[in-house]
């Protein structure tokens, strides 16, 4: 589970870091992909361990968003605020992965069409609201 954990992680990671860099730094950057990548590659191995839908799925956003968090607060040189930008991005994803995961944990055993693309959208939604909330507050307008 774990070389699969890192693989899939790195995978996701390197995805999510291309989206999220072109959008943020309007172009693409090495550094955020990296950051993301290695994020998702650690929190996926940290929450490899767990089993339930729900729970795990919360557990997992908050493995990947505590990772993800920190090593993007690390490329974007935030000094003061690499804490609260942690913290943002572990409940986002913490909140984007167990919603991803009720329907799923709802009705057990029946197949949903487009469960793992509903997942994402779901968690990247979430997470996103949840990073321009944190960010409209402190960003000057």
């Amino acid at each position: 589970m774990t070389g699969g954990a890192i693989v899939m992680g790195l995978a996701v990671g390197a995805a999510i870091g291309l989206a999220q860099g072109v959008v943020v730094f309007r172009r693409v950057s090495a550094g955020w992909i990296l950051a993301t990548s290695m994020g998702f590659a650690i929190g996926f191995t940290v929450a490899g361990s767990l089993t339930t839908q729900l729970l795990g799925g919360t557990l997992t956003g908050v493995s990947v968003g505590l990772c993800t968090g920190a090593a993007q607060g690390i490329v974007l040189g935030l000094r003061s605020t690499l804490v609260q930008w942690t913290v943002v991005n572990a409940v986002g994803y913490a909140l984007g992965y167990g919603l991803g995961h009720l329907p799923s944990s709802m009705y057990p055993g029946v197949a949903l069409p487009d469960e793992h693309v509903l997942n994402v959208y779901v968690i990247g939604l979430t997470v996103g609201v949840v990073s321009w909330l944190a960010l409209r507050r402190t960003t000057p307008t």
